[in-house]
This record gives C-alpha cells, sequence and structure tokens, in this order.
C-alpha cells in the first residue's frame, strides 16, 4: 500500500533509480514491467519534511531462457480439393510447446517438441502461416519465417452435352461441353482413354468435340496449363450403334415392249416397322413392311431399280441385296422392199427374179409372194417374166421382239419397155450462117436416150461439150455435130448421131462513107448545094440519116442532101447503119460548109439557152447558159456515134448557170459526137462535130 504525501522510488539492482518517484495513493501503486534481473527496493520520502525510509523488502526478477528458434517448413500452392500442403519445423526442443498460427489465430492443437523436426500434418487454408513455441517457464517465441499458402481454383464444371445413338455407316453423334472458360483446355476421355486432341476454351461459348463414332462412356476434364488444376465436368454421355434393317433380295425386272404394262418389282421379305423405298434414278414408291414379301407393281421406266430400307425409330437405312434392271425394247416397225437388181423397168420377154429385203423382220421372217393380188408363192425370192404394169408384191411376217404391225407388205409396179433403137436430131440457132463474133446455140432433141444419155458434140472432130445443149462462137467452115450414148434400157444401139452442121460465118464490115459536094464546100450565101453520100460495105439496104451540126434533117434518109440554106461552118454528117448479116454496124463521115459573107456561130440547142462554142472544134471547147434554175450537180458525158463514152464529169450549176470549158483528151477521130447534159431537173443533148 501507500500513503498519500509520501513519494515513492523503485530503486534496481546496484542502488539505481528506476523512472520517477510515484506518488502515494493511499492504496497500491505498481512500477510497471521490469526486464532488468535481481532485486528491486523501493524508497519512501516525505514530500513535507523530507524524510526517507526503505520499504520493507525486496522483489526479485528472474529472466527466463526463450524457446529454442527453428525455421518454419512447407510452404506453396495446391488445386481446390487437393490434401493441402504440410507445414512443418525443421526442429523442435523437449519440454517445449509448438502452436500453428494462422493470420493471429491459433489453427489445430498446439504440439510437444520432439528434439527433431517435425510436421503439423497437411493444411489446406490458404493464408499466412507462423510457429509460436512456449517452453515449460511460459516463455513463448515465435519461429523464424512464415509458411503462405495459396489454394488454386479447379476449372469451373460445365455440363457434358451431346452423344446417343447413330446408324452403322453414318458419322456419328456429336460430343461437346455446355460452357467453356479462357485459359482452359479440355479433352476428352472415352473411359479412362483420352481420345483426339484437347480443345482451349472460348469464354462464354460453349464448345464441340466432333462426332463421335466409337461406342462408348464420354467424360471430358479441364484443366487450367498455369496451375496444373484439373476438373471433370459435370456428367457425361454415351454413344451406340443402332441395328441397321435386315437385308432381303430386291426380286423382278426384265424386258418389255413400249406401250406394254412394264415390269414387275418387288421384294423377297420384309419386316414390320420398316419402310422400303423403290429407286430408278429417284425414288418411285414407299411401302411398309408386313413380315412378307413386298410387290411395288410394274415399272414403266427403263434403268436399274434398287430398294432402301429405313427404320423410321432410328433413321437407320439399308440398302436390300441386288439391283434388277427394267429395259424398254423400243416398238420397231417392220419394213420389206422388193427389189430385182435392175430397178421397176425391164425389157420385153426379160425373165426377172424379184428379192425381198427386210427391215427388222427378226430372225425368221416369212415371204408369201403375189402378182397384182393374185397369191403366187412364198419364201425370200420370186421369178417369172413380168408385163408392162404388173404389181409385184410382198407379205413379210417378222418375228422381231416388239414389231408393230407384225405383217407388211413391199410392192413394185413393173414397166415393160419395146426394144427400140435411139436417135437423136440437133438444131442450131440463129442458123449456120452467121456473122463473125456471133454466137450460136446447139440443141440436141432424142428417143430413147434412157435415164441419163451421155452427149459428145465434137467440132473438127474434136470434143468440145457433154451438155445437151451448148453454145459457142463459131468459125468459118467448123464442122459440128452430136453423138448420143443411151443408157435406155431394151436399147438395140448404144449411140446415136446428128447430121452434121457446116459453119458460114461471114465477117463483119463496118460501112465506109465519103460525101462529095456539088458544087462545092465553098458556096455563096442562098446556092444550092448537093451532097452527095458514097457507101462501101452497107449492105444492101442501109439505113441513112444526115445531120446538120449533130441535129438530125428531118425526112434525109437518102444517099444524097440537096439544101440552099446551109450556113457558114455548118457541119454536115451522114451516118450510115449496115445492113445484111452482118448488119447494125455503124459508119459516118462529116463535111464543113464555108458559105461566103457568113461568120461562124456558136450551136445552141433548139428550146434551151445552153451553147456549145465553137461548133467544129478541135476537141475543145465551151459549155455555156441556163439550165434549170436551182443549185443542183449536171452530168456531162461525150458519147461516139458508136455508142463509147469517151468524156464523163461531174460539175456543179449555180442558180442554174454553167460556163464549163471541156478538153476531151487522147486520139479523139474526127466525126460527129453527143454530148449529154443531165441534171434532176432536165436532160439535154447536143451533135457537134471534132474536126482536127
Amino acid at each position: 500500500g501507500t500513503n498519500a504525501g509520501i513519494n515513492y522510488q523503485l530503486y534496481a539492482p546496484g542502488g539505481i533509480a528506476v523512472g520517477l518517484p510515484v506518488p502515494g495513493t493511499g492504496a497500491a501503486i505498481d512500477f510497471g514491467l521490469q526486464t532488468t534481473a535481481g532485486a528491486y527496493s523501493v524508497v519512501g520520502t516525505n514530500n513535507t519534511t523530507g524524510c526517507s525510509s526503505n520499504m520493507a523488502g525486496s522483489a526479485t526478477v528472474v529472466i527466463n531462457a526463450l524457446p529454442a528458434m527453428y525455421t518454419i517448413t512447407g510452404s506453396g500452392s495446391y488445386c481446390a480439393g487437393g490434401t493441402g500442403i504440410a507445414i512443418g519445423l525443421s526442429g523442435s526442443s523437449l519440454g517445449v510447446s509448438y502452436q500453428l498460427w494462422k493470420s493471429g489465430v491459433a489453427t489445430g492443437s498446439p504440439m510437444s517438441g520432439t528434439g527433431t523436426s517435425f510436421s503439423f500434418g497437411s493444411v489446406t487454408g490458404a493464408g499466412t502461416y507462423t510457429v509460436k513455441a512456449t517452453s515449460g517457464s511460459g516463455c513463448t517465441a515465435t519461429m523464424t519465417g512464415s509458411s503462405t499458402i495459396t489454394v488454386n481454383p479447379a476449372p469451373t464444371a460445365y455440363s457434358v452435352n451431346g452423344g446417343g445413338n447413330y446408324c452403322p455407316g453414318g458419322t456419328g453423334v456429336n460430343v461437346g461441353l455446355s460452357g467453356s472458360a479462357s485459359g482452359i483446355t479440355y479433352q476428352l476421355y472415352i473411359g479412362t482413354t483420352a481420345t483426339g486432341g484437347s480443345l482451349s476454351g472460348i469464354p462464354g461459348s460453349s464448345i464441340s468435340f466432333g462426332l463421335q463414332t466409337t461406342p462408348g462412356t464420354y467424360t471430358i476434364v479441364g484443366l487450367d496449363p498455369a496451375t496444373g488444376c484439373t476438373n471433370r465436368m459435370t456428367g457425361y454421355t454415351t454413344v451406340g450403334l443402332n441395328p441397321l434393317p435386315a437385308t432381303y433380295s430386291v426380286t423382278g425386272g426384265g424386258n418389255y415392249c413400249a406401250g406394254g404394262a412394264g415390269a414387275d418389282i418387288g421384294l423377297s421379305n420384309s419386316d414390320a416397322g420398316i419402310s422400303y423405298t423403290l429407286y430408278d434414278s429417284a425414288a418411285t414408291g414407299t411401302l411398309t413392311g408386313t413380315g412378307s414379301p413386298l410387290d411395288f407393281g410394274y415399272q414403266l421406266e427403263g434403268g436399274t431399280y434398287s430398294i432402301v430400307a429405313t427404320n423410321s425409330t432410328t433413321g437407320c437405312s439399308a440398302i436390300m441385296s441386288g439391283t434388277p434392271s427394267v429395259t424398254v425394247n423400243p416398238s420397231v416397225t417392220p419394213l420389206v422392199t422388193v427389189t430385182n437388181g435392175i430397178g421397176d423397168t425391164v425389157c420385153s420377154g426379160s425373165y426377172t427374179t424379184f428379192t425381198a429385203t427386210p427391215s427388222n423382220g427378226g430372225t425368221t421372217p416369212t415371204y408369201q409372194w403375189a402378182i397384182n393380188g393374185t397369191v403366187v408363192g412364198v419364201g425370200g425370192a420370186y421369178s417369172y417374166i413380168p408385163l408392162n404394169g404388173d404389181a409385184v408384191s410382198v407379205t413379210m411376217t417378222s418375228n422381231a421382239a416388239c414389231a408393230t404391225p407384225a405383217s407388211v407388205t413391199g410392192y413394185e409396179i413393173m414397166t415393160v419397155f419395146a426394144k427400140e433403137t435411139p436417135t437423136i436430131t440437133a438444131t442450131v440457132t440463129p442458123g449456120t450462117a452467121v456473122c463473125q463474133g456471133t454466137s450460136v446455140t446447139y440443141t440436141a432433141a432424142y428417143t430413147y436416150g434412157g435415164a441419163s444419155p451421155v452427149f459428145t458434140w465434137l467440132k473438127n472432130g474434136t470434143a468440145i461439150s457433154t451438155a445437151s445443149s451448148f453454145s459457142y462462137i463459131p468459125s468459118n467452115t467448123d464442122n459440128v455435130y452430136c453423138v448420143m450414148t443411151s443408157d435406155y434400157n431394151c436399147r438395140l444401139e448404144n449411140t446415136a448421131t446428128t447430121s452434121h452442121f457446116v459453119m458460114n460465118v461471114a465477117e463483119p464490115m463496118t460501112p465506109v462513107v465519103t460525101i462529095s459536094a456539088n458544087p462545092g464546100a465553098n458556096v455563096g450565101a442562098g446556092e444550092i448545094v448537093t451532097l452527095t453520100a458514097n457507101i462501101v460495105n452497107g449492105g444492101p439496104s442501109p439505113v441513112i440519116t444526115w445531120l446538120d451540126n449533130g441535129v438530125v434533117i428531118p425526112g434525109a434518109t437518102g444517099n444524097t442532101l440537096t439544101s440552099v440554106s446551109f450556113a457558114n461552118g455548118d457541119s454536115i454528117t451522114c451516118q450510115v447503119v449496115s445492113s445484111g448479116s452482118c448488119s447494125g454496124l455503124i459508119g459516118f463521115n462529116s463535111i464543113t460548109m464555108h458559105v461566103a459573107n457568113v461568120g461562124v456561130k456558136p450551136v445552141s440547142l433548139a428550146g434551151s439557152n445552153l451553147t456549145l462554142i465553137p461548133n467544129p472544134n478541135n476537141g475543145q471547147f465551151t459549155i455555156k447558159g441556163t439550165i434549170g434554175s436551182a443549185n443542183e450537180e449536171i452530168t456531162i458525158q461525150v458519147v461516139n456515134m458508136i455508142g463509147q463514152v469517151i468524156y464523163n464529169q461531174k460539175v456543179m450549176a449555180h442558180n442554174g448557170e454553167i460556163n464549163e470549158k471541156i478538153q476531151l483528151t487522147g486520139n479523139v477521130a474526127n466525126g460527129m459526137y453527143l454530148l449529154n447534159l443531165q441534171s434532176a431537173s432536165e436532160n439535154m443533148v447536143f451533135h457537134f462535130v471534132i474536126e482536127q
């Protein structure tokens, strides 16, 4: 206890004051925990008088030894659901108790030291572990180090799905997992044996191990490669085989004729609950099994047939044994023809053999012969002497498969010709007397030449044509005739010859015209002038035309022309067209009149205001004046008296006006020429004379 007003000072061993004096309270006081070993004393001092005295007795502090220090062993991680991690001490002391602590909380029961290392066993709780040792004196010490245990989670368990039965020969059934996690691999097992490769998880998605065909029980194990932790997924599935339908034989098939009932197809037996489908190129019908044979009826489609049996419960199918064929034999139409080797035409009195030629007759057709409807014999041939108009027929009965109709008739109407001698005549057009250069045509007319007679035309003994008619340009004295080779069946001679045609070819001669003037070509105005045309090669009655400056003088058709109105420079032309065998050739000549006291005037076309200046000229002249009233193209042509175009040019008339200089090139002969002017609206002709 203590007294109030007194200060109490604690002294450690050796008389050393410990701390500050503690005032008395009238009650006991506590100087706190002391750690120095030895005897402790207390001195009390009166605050008022300063008097001190030692308190009775002393207190001795003894320091007990701490337990020896050992190191904690065992740390690491394990997978959830595992046995945990063993924690122990590297050593221990006898008489010392050791307690395992987790995060400040004692775990399990204390263990007594053995003098050696020991283990607290497998610890499963995650956390940091320490060990506290307590000696018999009650002293404790925390052992060196700590042990940390981590519990790694097992992969999340998802449900195994899929599986089931499938048909032999099928693709199997799918086995999968209802979900998966990232970083986890999943392995499929049949029983305890892994099958196939592992699959990586897809966050939030199911996964499939594909179609499985091996019968058995399937499980899936998830593995976390980072921790090595595994977990068997929830549930399992099985894969099994369904039986195939029993196999029976497909029956029937065969051949039938087009248009017939077809060929029957069936099955030798069937099972209840099984459907049977008949196939050709596609399904043609389905029957349900009865435990007895099935009949699919008569099939019309040609082809190969099969039957597939299907179990409607399992969906398993099997092809039945055999694939009979149905063949549709086409209907054939028999045909028979009558032949004799020489056709339907024979010569009178000819003994002729007729032969039946079959088509689709089969292997052993039969034949019956008739003449004009009267049966005369059987067999493949018949011989007799035919008369003109005889109808020779044969009726064939075919034994070919699917022959429709079975019996057909062929016939031939005979033409019987009398034996004749071929003849041939010929005509020549226009005749044997022609003008040189004229084409003549030879035409043959013949009798009994046959279907294809051969013609040989000869000129002076040399063949020149093989047609029945031909044309050529003959020469004088050519000798032409034709030889026909007949193929008439009943000919008495092989050839016939025409008479000979000797050609008389005249040489054409152009009329030659000379003009004489009386009293001459130089006369005075109003003087009578007679022009006389002397004609050579004109024939018996030539056609004569007189022209004045290219303009026909009406009525002037004789060989003389008399006039008192010639103007100075007039070009008077006499044109002659020949007559006779080589008629139609044109000759002409001109004479220019010189009339005193009359100048040369330009020639103009009557009824127009176009002029050709000068006329006569030397091939160079000018056309000037008006033709029409529009801007249009004008074609200018110069034509000689035998119709040859020696100049052709197109020019433009502006408002109908034309002023064109013409220069004829080349060797242009003296004489009369025609100048044609043609536009879209008009056509004009000038006569003019070239006088070099």
